[in-house]
């Protein structure tokens, strides 16, 4: 989704990028002015033959902080106009921000990082249980989210045709996910 220039009578519009079923890394348009949200799937093959993982993953969250969220503040008027949604057959999931500064950016040397802890973090869940749900990828997530990714106001939301729940890290509850309706859906 791409924002006109702030003050302009132009509604946001859509932007189609066709891309192969085996993109990687860096396969936003050319031209990101303006470009607020995405939205794209995560398929059932990996295409390197591995266990894809049905949630964002570090890419995800580093193209909304890098380019999603600053393009929002600048022609949106606002970071909560940024999104980022991921589509996959075990449910879909939305990123957003709900502070009022930036964040920060995410250099390389931190999504490097941050790569090594999320791959390592499901190929140990993978390695220690049998038969791996939806819920453990969810919790294994939202622990990321809170402790290596950490940034304030930064949230994910579980989005279905009708609901649109929060998903947060909560050690205390029994899947050590708390969910909460979201009010605005």
């Amino acid at each position: 989704m791409r924002y006109p220039t702030l003050g302009t009578n132009t509604p946001p519009s859509f932007v189609n990028v066709d891309m192969s079923s085996c993109s990687t890394d860096g396969d936003l348009p050319s031209f990101t002015e303006g470009m607020a949200g995405l939205m794209h799937t995560h398929n059932n093959a990996s295409c390197n033959g591995g266990t894809p993982i049905k949630v964002p993953s570090p890419t995800d969250i580093q193209t909304f902080l890098n380019t999603l969220l600053p393009e929002a503040g600048q022609y949106a008027g606002g970071y909560d106009s940024a999104y980022s949604i991921v589509a996959t057959s075990g449910g879909n999931y939305m990123i957003a921000y709900s502070g009022t500064n930036y964040p920060g950016s995410m250099n390389y040397n931190e999504w490097k990082s941050l790569n090594k802890s999320y791959t390592d973090a499901f190929q140990n869940l993978y390695s220690d249980k049998e038969n791996v749900t939806q819920a453990d990828l969810e919790r294994v997530f939202t622990k990321f989210m809170k402790e290596e990714v950490n940034r304030e106001g930064l949230e994910i939301y579980k989005v279905t045709a009708n609901s649109s729940t929060k998903l947060e890290y909560n050690p205390n509850s029994p899947n050590m996910v708390t969910t909460v309706p979201c009010p605005n859906f």
